[in-house]
């Protein structure tokens, strides 16, 4: 008896395995589609006057996903109302806990990924802040005011 009971684990746990092992990044952005959009609605907007974010998207680095290796990389854009850039960025993405904790290039801030209801991403500005370059100027999103420090994003089309 003692031995079905120890060969119906093993064999529980063997088909456990790969979702298990699958971690948040691989759920998260572990295909080419995997990607996160949200355009604020000009009432949410006028209920949020200080926001600056109109539109936020997430999307997987996919020239780092064919170099391999245990780093997330993730594509990041930004628009505001103050303009109708768009400004970009990357980040490397190291695993926290039930988090992926992601640092932008240089001195541009981080941000935490947590998962969401309904397959969105909770995203939380990183104590730094967060900054962005455009083609004329900075976008700086503050840690500790304004309305653009947490940001529930859902799954959406990949643009590719």
């Amino acid at each position: 008896m003692r031995r079905i009971v120890a060969l119906c684990l093993a064999l529980f746990s063997l088909g456990a395995a790969p979702v298990a092992a699958q971690g948040l990044g691989e759920r998260l952005f572990g295909s080419k589609s995997s990607c996160f959009a949200r355009a604020y609605t000009a009432d949410h907007l006028a209920s949020h006057p200080l926001q600056q974010v109109t539109e936020i998207t997430l999307r997987p680095d996919v020239a780092a996903m064919r170099m391999g290796g245990e780093v997330e990389a993730v594509m990041i854009s930004v628009r505001r109302r103050a303009d109708s850039e768009t400004y970009f960025g990357s980040a490397y993405c190291d695993r926290t806990g039930a988090a992926l904790t992601c640092y932008r290039e240089g001195d541009a801030g981080s941000f935490k990924l947590t998962e969401a209801a309904n397959g969105a991403l909770r995203l939380e500005v990183g104590p730094n802040g967060m900054s962005f370059e455009g083609s004329a100027d900075f976008v700086t999103l503050e840690a500790n005011r304004g309305d653009d420090r947490v940001f529930l994003i859902p799954p959406a089309p990949c643009p590719f």
